[in-house]
């Protein structure tokens, strides 16, 4: 699991920012998780819901811990639970 991509989502959502705040966070960076993050950022620009967008990343990305980010903020999200938490939890 990449940690430096993660540690600036986290950062940014300890910090008080959004989850599409932390995603742009992430987006700064230069590895492929920026890439990903980028193309999040796009789509809820766009108009997609936030959860739609994380989705469709875990779905393009073989990465299992995208896939499990993008669970763990849905579940978040889901059960009013903190977000910061389940970031913990990947």
């Amino acid at each position: 699991m990449p940690r430096a991509p993660l540690l600036r989502f986290r950062t940014a959502i300890e910090r008080g920012a959004s989850v599409a705040q932390g995603f742009e966070a992430i987006a700064v960076g230069s590895d492929r998780w920026a890439s990903g993050a980028r193309r999040v950022v796009h789509r809820v620009r766009a108009g997609a819901a936030l959860q739609d967008a994380v989705d469709a990343w875990a779905n393009e990305e073989r990465d299992p811990s995208v896939r499990l980010l993008a669970d763990a903020l849905a579940i978040s999200a889901a059960t009013g639970g903190s977000h910061l938490r389940a970031v913990d939890a990947v």
